[in-house]
């Protein structure tokens, strides 16, 4: 039965993956490029198998599900911290971002997946080893983070914000502006729980 556990969930794994780089890349699943918005589906992929994987573990006791669930957690930091923060970053990288002003890549990028983190630091209290459940914490944060300053001089400086690019007085003080709002929400967010 766990060989079988096993070999679905990989099996499923690899299916959302070449599937979301088949749609993205034209039809070419083995593409040499990759965009922000896959990298931003990849790390949601990764983090809805490890949310319903800790939940199946949560119904019926599997040690399948339960290193399968934090396995995916650790690919969703690894895809967060080097394909969104760093190498599909596009202040760093000078990329265009797809869509509007407000509904853009960043959403599915950084924003979906900072929400799904979250749900997952929650849903793993007391079911999963405290530095996963940190983990999980600290990616939730650090992807709001990203969104926040991201959409802010994407509010300044249009769809292409380089670095290269500076940043005006008024800029600066709404990414104040935007942090500190971030910093109340965390407060109210500790208060309530």
């Amino acid at each position: 039965v766990r060989v079988a556990q096993s070999l679905t969930i990989l099996f499923s794994g690899l299916l959302v993956f070449f599937e979301t780089r088949h749609a993205l890349n034209g039809g070419d699943a083995y593409a040499l490029t990759s965009s922000l918005i896959e990298q931003g589906l990849f790390a949601t992929s990764a983090l809805l198998f490890a949310i319903v994987l800790t939940r199946l573990d949560l119904r019926r006791a599997s040690p399948v599900f339960n290193i399968a669930s934090m396995v995916f957690g650790a690919i969703a930091l690894a895809i967060s911290a080097a394909g969104l923060a760093a190498v599909q970053n596009p202040f760093l990288e000078c990329r265009a971002v797809e869509g509007g002003t407000f509904f853009n890549a960043l959403m599915l990028a950084y924003l979906l997946p900072a929400v799904l983190a979250a749900v997952l630091m929650r849903m793993s209290r007391g079911s999963r080893p405290q530095w996963y459940v940190n983990a999980a914490g600290v990616l939730s944060l650090a992807l709001l983070f990203l969104y926040a300053c991201l959409q802010t001089r994407r509010f300044f400086h249009g769809a292409v914000m380089c670095e290269s690019q500076g940043a005006e007085d008024v800029e600066i003080w709404a990414y104040s502006a935007v942090w500190l709002a971030l910093g109340a929400l965390l407060l109210l967010y500790g208060v309530w729980r």
